[in-house]
C-alpha cells in the first residue's frame, strides 16, 4: 500500500510539474469584441476598421508583451493601456511591452484591404501574448478570438464567382433534363457531348479564377452558361416531342381498341340475326 501511495503521489507531483511548465495567459478578449467593419467580405482597397479590447483575467506575469501581426494595406494601429496611447503607422509586426498592473488594453486598427488576384482569406489581425512567469513557465500564446479573418475580393472577382455559380446551377439543371430523356429511351449522345464541353469550361473557369486569371475565368463561365441554356432548351423541346408521340400512340391504341370492339359487336349482331333467320 505504501509503495502504491508513493507512486500515486509521484504521478501527481509530475503532473503538477507539467502543468506548471505551461505558460498561461492573463489577458483575454472582452465580450462583444472584436468589432470589425466590414465583416466577412471586403473589396480590394476598401477601408477596414478593427477594434479589440483585452482585459485582465488570471495571474499577472513578471513580463508581458503584446504581439500583433497585420495583413492589411496602410495599417495604422493605436494601442491604449492605462492612460497611455501608442501609435504605429505602416508596421505589419508589432511587439509592445505591457506594464505590470495593466488591466485593460485597447487596440484600434485602421487600413485598407490588400491587393489580391483571387478571392483570398487573410488574417487581418493576429494577436498573441508573450508571458514570462519564471524560467520554466513562459512563451508566446495565441489569444482566443484575437484573430480577425476576412475574405478579400474585387468587383471582377465577385462577378466571376457569380458567373461560375450560375453556370454550375445550369449544369445541374441540364444534367437532370438529359437524364430524364435517357429514362424515356431518347438518344442523348449529342446532348451529353455538349454537356461535357460545358463541364470542362466550368472546371477551367474555376482553375483560372484560383490562379488569378479572372477575365478568362469569367468568359469561360459565361460561355458555359450560354451552351447549357441551349442544351436545356433543346432537352425541353425533345421532352415535348416525346410527350406528343406518346399521346399519339395512346390515341392510336384507344382508336384501335374501339374499332376492334365495334367489329366484335357487329359480328355478334350478325350471328344473332342469322340464328333468328
Amino acid at each position: 500500500m505504501k509503495m502504491s501511495g508513493f507512486i500515486i503521489l509521484g504521478m501527481l507531483v509530475l503532473s503538477l510539474g507539467i502543468v506548471a511548465g505551461l505558460p498561461t495567459n492573463y489577458l483575454v478578449v472582452e465580450k462583444g469584441y472584436p468589432k470589425v467593419s466590414p465583416a466577412g467580405v471586403v473589396k480590394i482597397g476598401n477601408p477596414i476598421a478593427i477594434d479589440l479590447v483585452l482585459k485582465k483575467q488570471g495571474v499577472e506575469p513578471q513580463i508581458a508583451k503584446l504581439n500583433l501581426t497585420l495583413d492589411i494595406a496602410n495599417p495604422i494601429v493605436y494601442i491604449s493601456y492605462d492612460s497611455k496611447t501608442e501609435s504605429f503607422i505602416g508596421k505589419r509586426q508589432i511587439e509592445l511591452n505591457i506594464p505590470n498592473g495593466t488591466k485593460l488594453v485597447k487596440i484600434s486598427l485602421r487600413g485598407n484591404a490588400p491587393k489580391v488576384s483571387s478571392l483570398t482569406e487573410i488574417d487581418a489581425l493576429s494577436t498573441k501574448m508573450y508571458v514570462y512567469y519564471d524560467p520554466e513557465n513562459n512563451g508566446y500564446i495565441n489569444i482566443p478570438n484575437g484573430t480577425v479573418i476576412l475574405n478579400v475580393t474585387d468587383v471582377l472577382i465577385t462577378q466571376t464567382l457569380s458567373e461560375i455559380s450560375t453556370a454550375e446551377s445550369k449544369l445541374s439543371l441540364a444534367e437532370n433534363q438529359v437524364k430524364e430523356l435517357e429514362s424515356r429511351g431518347v438518344n442523348t449522345t449529342s446532348l451529353n457531348s455538349r454537356l461535357k464541353v460545358a463541364k470542362d469550361s466550368i472546371n477551367l473557369a474555376k482553375k483560372e479564377q484560383a490562379s488569378g486569371a479572372v477575365d478568362m475565368a469569367k468568359s469561360n463561365a459565361m460561355q458555359a452558361t450560354l451552351l447549357l441554356n441551349d442544351i436545356i432548351s433543346q432537352a425541353q423541346k425533345q421532352k415535348v416531342s416525346v410527350a406528343k408521340t406518346s399521346a399519339y400512340k395512346k390515341y392510336i391504341l384507344i382508336g384501335a381498341g374501339i374499332v376492334i370492339i365495334l367489329v366484335i359487336v357487329i359480328l355478334l349482331l350478325r350471328a344473332k340475326r342469322d340464328e333468328l333467320g
